[in-house]
């Protein structure tokens, strides 16, 4: 692949991930439905920072600043989410090498998702001095470790297709 071919692959998966930010917009106003839509974005953050290791901190940043404007949450609490929960797990896949099968990598994204849920809900429901119900939270999780196994194999044709 040429260098040029190489800076649009990487132009194109940065602009991916920022769309699947904005279809992941929890403002929907069809009663409840945001709660049982998967949560494409942090898939795609799992996907490119801890399997591939692509994103580095600062996108993983600011894709979690564009979520926090675009779904009216406190500027930066995504972000944090993202950064703590990503690099717990690259400090895991450095140590142990759990990236053998699929199975153990939709295991490390179960445990994932639902520990940036959890972090996601405390830090939400103590900026606001009242604890929100975590069943829909609880929901979305389960929705999307299902929907993950199914994404993470469009995203394996999709990255093969655009470096061809």
């Amino acid at each position: 692949m040429s260098d040029s071919q190489s800076k649009f692959y990487n132009i194109f998966i940065y602009l991916f991930v920022i769309f699947l930010t904005i279809v992941n917009v929890n403002n929907i106003k069809i009663s409840g439905l945001s709660y049982f839509f998967p949560l494409f974005d942090l898939m795609s953050i799992f996907y490119f920072s801890v399997f591939h290791n692509f994103f580095g901190f600062f996108f993983i940043f600011l894709v979690g600043i564009w979520h926090d404007s675009i779904n009216n949450i406190g500027l930066g609490t995504t972000s944090l989410c993202y950064i703590l929960v990503v690099k717990l797990f690259l400090v895991i896949n450095d140590r142990m090498i759990l990236k053998e099968s699929f199975a153990q990598i939709w295991q490390q994204f179960v445990f994932f998702c639902f520990l940036f849920l959890l972090l996601k809900w405390l830090i939400i429901s103590l900026s606001n001095k009242n604890f929100l119900s975590i069943s829909p939270v609880f929901v979305q999780g389960l929705i999307s470790v299902i929907a993950y196994g199914f994404f993470h194999r469009f995203l394996d044709f999709f990255v093969n297709k655009i470096q061809q």
